[in-house]
């Protein structure tokens, strides 16, 4: 059985020693990224994906769900990848959009439970 929190902390800095408690606790980590702004990938690999990397081996499952695919995308899929592969072996990386995101991110999502499964 595994348990979900999901949390957004919108980038709020201040919220951080928070957050450091719950990633001790985790068995995977979904992480969305904010596809028509770059800067907020500048964020995951300033912050959240070195503080996962302290609390976990590199076998931890992260998903990244990139969100607003339907605006002018800045980001692709495999930037996020390449990023998180510095840090992760086990890198999911999915999009997100208006009227068709809900289904790509319940194969994910299923994706990854099946990784978690076999851990």
């Amino acid at each position: 059985c595994h348990r979900f929190i999901f949390c957004d902390f919108s980038g709020q800095t201040r919220l951080y020693p928070i957050l450091s408690g719950y990633m001790k606790s985790m068995d995977a980590a979904v992480l969305v990224v904010d596809a028509s702004d770059s800067s907020t990938l500048q964020s995951h690999s300033e912050y959240y994906l070195p503080e996962l990397r302290k609390c976990h081996s590199e076998n931890f499952p992260i998903l990244f769900i990139l969100n607003k695919t339907d605006c002018v995308q800045q980001l692709k899929k495999h930037q996020v990848s390449k990023l998180a592969k510095g840090f992760f072996n086990t890198v999911l990386v999915g999009s997100s959009s208006i009227g068709k995101g809900r289904s790509a991110v319940n194969g994910l999502m299923k994706e990854l439970m099946d990784i978690l499964r076999q851990n």
